[in-house]
């Protein structure tokens, strides 16, 4: 399915560039999210497109997994402990430097075929750790402070990509998380 909309999105898709470097002309679209935005939507519908090569969640596992994952610092209940160890042994490979190196293998295959990459990751996975701590202790009061790249994304892709931000009012966001605990709770009983 194609359609007007994400003509708008595509427009400015030209899809060549001799030196193998990702280009302006034809940067990767990347949907930066949260969890419950309706970002998978969103990035089903945008990859309808055939001038566009999906990939979906390339930080996921090593966000969920690697030794700089936010989530370490946070206490967890013996399900989500069971169920990261389950994670873990089918995708505890990744690594935040083997996930970039991946994305930039995908990009670049995607111009090679005349296409434009389009990503979606959950921004706590492509944010650096010590990122999000200096956010959430409010050590980092300047931009400046955030560095020129503070994600994982490699360079040669962050300086050049098209960014879709994807926010959602909370209180939906809050009642779905508040609906899946209270079905997880009756499920284990």
């Amino acid at each position: 399915m194609h359609s007007a909309q994400s003509d708008l999105v595509l427009q400015s898709a030209n899809m060549t560039d001799v030196t193998g470097n990702i280009s302006q002309d034809h940067s990767c679209l990347f949907i930066f999210d949260a969890a419950r935005t309706r970002s998978h939507l969103c990035f089903r519908y945008l990859a309808t497109d055939p001038q566009i090569t999906p990939i979906y969640h390339p930080f996921l596992a090593a966000g969920m997994l690697s030794p700089a994952d936010i989530s370490l610092h946070m206490n967890h209940s013996q399900a989500r402990t069971t169920e990261l160890e389950q994670f873990s042994a089918t995708y505890g490979n990744d690594t935040h430097d083997s996930c970039a190196e991946k994305l930039l293998a995908a990009c670049r295959n995607a111009q090679r075929e005349n296409k434009r990459p389009l990503a979606n990751e959950h921004w706590c996975f492509v944010l650096k750790c010590d990122i999000i701590l200096g956010l959430l202790r409010n050590t980092i009061r300047e931009q400046d402070e955030l560095g020129r790249n503070p994600t994982y994304i490699p360079d040669e892709i962050f300086e050049t990509l098209t960014p879709i931000i994807l926010i959602r009012h909370p209180v939906p966001s809050l009642a779905l998380i508040s609906l899946c605990l209270l079905l997880a709770r009756q499920n284990q009983k």
